[in-house]
């Protein structure tokens, strides 16, 4: 119970700490952009309108998902180490793993949060675009609301690998090695076709770090979703599991190799 109360407190600490910042400026940002292409889009006819709608708003998402990942995470507890702010909390009974557990979940709840606004906004949206025109909008509904579990699944990926990346580097490291992470965990498809063509030793090498990058070509759905091509909710429980054991992992050797990490 007591260590329960000490996660809390972190997480109340490291909420207050975001909200101050201007992370969520990006909520007014994506808000104006979308009604911007809303007008932008009215001059193609209406299955194109709807297409490009639906990709730039799906892609906005996930760039927003991203980016709050990044800017909540990979400044959060180099900025408490850097500050000294760690000493001062390190003072009470609150071990490592807690902290870490504390802004892994505040983290994870910030980057949720946002997605939650934005898609509410995208999904407004997508329901003015599509008064009247006979679309099944309950089916469409659907389909958006996989994509953005697979969006925000795929964000919480995002905090557990940028956490995990803080305990050691920078946030400009960090945010260069996780670019790279990102990029390789998109690109796994093409990557593993160049690699059964070719014994080039350089693609052998992508093959080994393959095993501990995770594939984010998983939580990628929008293109089919835009196409409209049905995706099962089996595919998705299986691509949230990956995630989620993936992000368990993470947060798991995050909290050991805290734990051995002398703070000075």
């Amino acid at each position: 119970m007591k260590a329960m109360k000490n996660i809390w407190a972190i997480i109340v600490l490291t909420m207050t700490n975001l909200l101050r910042s201007r992370v969520y400026l990006g909520l007014v940002f994506f808000m104006l952009l979308m009604l911007a292409a809303s007008q932008l889009f009215s001059y193609f006819t209406f299955e194109e309108e709807i297409k490009i709608v639906m990709d730039v708003g799906l892609a906005g998402l996930t760039m927003m998902g991203l980016l709050t990942a990044v800017f909540t995470t990979a400044w959060s507890l180099p900025t408490d180490l850097e500050q000294k702010t760690l000493f001062m909390v390190l003072s009470y009974p609150v071990s490592k793993t807690q902290i870490l557990l504390g802004k892994f979940i505040s983290c994870s709840l910030s980057v949720l949060c946002n997605l939650f606004f934005m898609g509410v906004m995208f999904w407004v949206l997508v329901l003015f675009k599509l008064q009247d025109k006979g679309v099944d909008f309950q089916y469409l509904s659907m389909q958006l609301g996989k994509t953005f579990i697979l969006i925000a699944m795929e964000s919480i990926v995002s905090v557990g690998i940028l956490l995990l990346m803080s305990i050691y580097f920078t946030p400009v490291i960090n945010i260069v090695m996780f670019l790279f992470i990102f990029i390789l965990g998109h690109a796994a498809g093409m990557i593993e076709v160049a690699i059964i063509k070719t014994e080039f030793i350089f693609f052998s090498v992508i093959r080994f770090l393959f095993i501990f990058i995770p594939d984010l070509t998983y939580f990628n759905i929008r293109d089919a979703v835009v196409l409209n091509q049905v995706v099962s909710w089996h595919y998705v429980e299986w691509a949230v599991l990956y995630g989620g054991l993936y992000t368990g992992l993470m947060v798991a050797l995050s909290c050991y190799l805290f734990e051995k990490k002398e703070i000075v």
